[in-house]
């Protein structure tokens, strides 16, 4: 027969044995500190893993938010390229305009004195010649088909471009004139 060790009815019978020692004097405070540390160890990863938990929060709402703003702003890029008249007179009306604000930032520009602007407002000049020049290719075309909506977005933007070339222009030189 096998002889089995029961564990049980070996503490009941020598029960004495096991409870005769107090542990070291200090155990208890020994044994706090170092559930505190554990607890601290814990805490700490667990500050951790939270810091860690919003940093990528915040930069995906980030992400999110700067996706949503240049969305927007392509949308309303587009909208604002996609312009079509109803009719040519308004296009005129349009062009007309532009061209006035055009003439009314050469005017300004051409009466800003500037010791060292001689050879940028020649530079100036000569750039918006390039404008001008595809302009008037621009205009030609136009005039061969006047409904082609293409043909008038581009226009305007043409117009755009010099507008905000010369509003660039303006402001530059009225710092360093």
């Amino acid at each position: 027969m096998e002889n089995k060790f029961d564990i049980e009815d070996f503490v009941n019978k020598h029960y004495q044995l096991f409870n005769q020692e107090e542990p070291d004097e200090g155990h208890f405070d020994r044994f706090k500190a170092k559930l505190e540390q554990n607890s601290k160890k814990k805490n700490n990863k667990i500050f951790k893993i939270s810091m860690r938990i919003t940093s990528v929060a915040a930069v995906l709402i980030l992400g999110f938010i700067i996706f949503n703003h240049t969305n927007d702003f392509l949308k309303s890029k587009k909208v604002s390229e996609t312009i079509s008249f109803e009719t040519n007179e308004n296009f005129n009306e349009v062009s007309a305009y532009y061209q006035s604000q055009i003439d009314s930032k050469i005017n300004e520009i051409n009466h800003l004195e500037c010791k060292k602007g001689v050879n940028q407002k020649e530079q100036i000049k000569e750039d918006l010649n390039e404008l001008t020049n595809s302009f008037n290719e621009l205009n030609n075309e136009y005039k061969n088909n006047p409904d082609n909506s293409m043909i008038q977005n581009a226009m305007i933007t043409n117009y755009q471009t010099r507008v905000s070339m010369l509003d660039m222009i303006a402001d530059k030189l009225k710092k360093f004139c």
